[in-house]
């Protein structure tokens, strides 16, 4: 039996993605998908990476009709930074922002936090504190009252305080109201991930006798590797790169939507309707300002 579920994502590398792109062109691109993961690019020195979301922000504009996930390397970065460019990202992107934490730490660990945490009590509290800094503007507090010289209403900006074992936070997010009232995030079928799975938009397995029993499993697999079986999950397609132009991208998306009987379905400026019936938690008054 088919599962209700029918949602398709990609899924590739921030540096391979940036090489695929169309150049001297701004002209608008399309996939045949739901969502792509922009993968961060770990290199084997830390000057060489190259951190997905600064890609996801690039390519945000060129792509208008599917979600924008980066993977946010959570033990190399925070939640104050993480909250500011995934809030901007969704208001550059009209609301079709995402974000998939890593499970493990990668890469050198020269800074962050991969030494002092690693485990599903870190993971955990890190998206706590992210979502503790998600539209803390309430509607009305970007005034503008030139009348009265006041740009902002600070009664009506909420404080994200946030006490716990990795994390403090003071006061609220400088960034005004993202479009959706709460973090879209994608975690993976993984023991670092079991404490927020729940609250999870989706669920990344590599397994496709999958017994996890969250309703959103995205099984993944190759791009090339797809077949109409598949339909019974949730698709995340990892491209390789074996993949050499934008044009052969476009065209294996399009192969992979005929083989899974896959067709957009639009969900406004609500990339986290596509993943109905679980709806984000939101946050009581938030409105984009």
């Amino acid at each position: 039996m088919e599962a209700a579920l029918s949602v398709v994502g990609l899924s590739i590398d921030a540096q391979h993605l940036l090489h695929l792109l169309p150049k001297g062109s701004s002209t608008e691109l399309t996939l045949s998908c739901d969502f792509l993961i922009v993968r961060e690019h770990i290199a084997d020195d830390q000057e060489s990476d190259i951190q997905a979301h600064l890609v996801a922000a690039h390519i945000a504009g060129r792509l208008p009709e599917i979600g924008i996930v980066p993977e946010v390397d959570i033990f190399r970065s925070d939640p104050y930074l993480v909250a500011r460019s995934l809030a901007s990202l969704d208001i550059l992107s009209n609301g079709r922002a995402g974000f998939a934490p890593l499970a493990e730490p990668r890469g050198s660990f020269e800074i962050g936090y991969a030494k002092v945490g690693a485990d599903a009590a870190f993971v955990g509290e890190f998206i706590a504190a992210v979502g503790s800094l998600w539209n803390n503007w309430r509607p009305g507090a970007l005034a503008r009252d030139w009348a009265e010289n006041r740009y902002v209403n600070s009664r009506l900006i909420r404080r994200a305080d946030h006490e716990g074992k990795y994390f403090s936070i003071r006061g609220p997010l400088p960034t005004p109201t993202a479009i959706q009232p709460a973090p879209f995030f994608i975690a993976q079928d993984h023991p670092a991930h079991k404490r927020i799975v729940g609250r999870a938009s989706a669920v990344i397995t590599s397994s496709e006798n999958d017994t996890n029993d969250h309703r959103h499993s995205l099984i993944e697999k190759p791009l090339r590797n797809v077949s109409r079986d598949d339909r019974r999950f949730g698709v995340l397609l990892r491209v390789g790169e074996d993949v050499t132009s934008w044009s052969e991208l476009q065209d294996l998306s399009a192969v992979a939507a005929s083989t899974l009987d896959w067709s957009p379905v639009s969900s406004g400026n609500n990339f986290t309707a596509k993943f109905a019936p679980h709806p984000a938690a939101k946050i009581a008054g938030a409105a984009h300002v």
